[in-house]
């Protein structure tokens, strides 16, 4: 299990609350009411983080804003469009406060649906991984077939790879 996955239903588990996927990251997220939402922040940090838009709330901005100040959240961009605080996983009193501001509500059978999601984003992760592949590949074969000489290839690297032709040098980013 990833690290991500691994914190966010640790802190599901806690609380018996239901993860689901965010489509376009392929992330694990804890969606709460009135477009809120809990997500990991710092996997190393063992953070997660709280992002609201304050219009939306039934408190004011600036209450919200005190309020989470005063438990100790970190504040990572306060706007009047959106707002992201990040906090402790593990602290039972940030938690509460991030649960509450989010309107997230606990889940009957909620150990059974987290499995099920575990399954899903590990799927959905393998399929990315090799269709970024594929990609990769189909795009060296198309540079060879045009004469392009591939000297270096590293993926991992946003730079792509390097090759040459009868007469340039080509960079290709991936």
């Amino acid at each position: 299990m990833d690290v991500d996955v691994e914190l966010i239903d640790s802190f599901c588990e806690r609380h018996n609350l239901v993860w689901c996927i965010d489509t376009t990251s392929i992330e694990p997220i804890i969606v709460g009411t009135k477009y809120s939402r809990l997500y990991v922040f710092d996997e190393a940090a063992g953070k997660l983080a709280l992002e609201f838009v304050p219009d939306e709330l039934e408190e004011s901005w600036g209450t919200i804003t005190r309020k989470l100040l005063a438990a100790n959240f970190d504040s990572v961009r306060d706007s009047a469009c959106v707002s992201y605080f990040a906090f402790d996983a593990d602290n039972p009193e940030q938690a509460a406060l991030a649960l509450s501001i989010a309107g997230v509500r606990s889940v009957r059978d909620s150990a059974m649906k987290r499995s099920k999601m575990t399954q899903v984003i590990t799927l959905a992760r393998q399929r990315k991984t090799r269709s970024t592949r594929l990609r990769q590949l189909a795009v060296m074969r198309a540079l060879q077939k045009a004469g392009v000489y591939i000297d270096k290839v590293d993926f991992e690297d946003p730079a792509g790879y390097l090759g040459s032709g009868p007469d340039k040098v080509y960079q290709v980013s991936l």
